[in-house]
């Protein structure tokens, strides 16, 4: 090999780890299993994968998962549940923008949900300046996720 071409390998291989994520962490066979029936639809199947997987790791992405799967299987209670509990380790407002929970937007349920993760986030990154508006774009976002969704499929 010569050294122009190990240049441009070696310069390829630093862009793709900058591009491409690459994950410290393992996923459990059952992360891999409900990811798997996920996928073709088999929610209920998926949600206890995720149970176990969530059982071992403790990771509130694993929790948000199961959150979103309950969301599809339109189970507002268990949703919120596990909402909460993804909730418990996650300060950030993601959660808030998601389209799976775009159905109970208007929820009591999810206005609480809201105003807690706010308070969390607030507490740990200051006031957010013009909550109303924020909010605001919060759902509009929402609702454009969960259009391109139904848009793609």
């Amino acid at each position: 090999m010569s050294v122009n071409l190990k240049l441009i390998t070696r310069s390829l291989f630093c862009t793709l780890l900058i591009i491409i994520p690459v994950s410290t962490k393992a996923q459990t066979s059952f992360a891999i299993e409900a990811q798997k029936l996920a996928k073709y639809g088999k929610i209920n199947q998926a949600i206890e994968h995720w149970k176990q997987d969530y059982a071992i790791t403790k990771d509130h992405w694993n929790a948000y998962e199961i959150a979103k799967l309950y969301a599809i299987a339109q189970s507002q209670d268990s949703t919120f549940v596990w909402l909460y509990k993804a909730a418990e380790l996650d300060s950030s407002l993601t959660i808030l923008t998601d389209d799976y929970f775009y159905p109970m937007l208007e929820t009591q349920e999810w206005r609480a949900f809201e105003l807690f993760q706010t308070k969390k986030y607030e507490a740990k990154n200051g006031e957010i300046k013009n909550i109303a508006l924020a909010r605001k774009l919060w759902h509009i976002n929402m609702k454009d996720q969960a259009y391109s969704a139904v848009y793609q499929m």
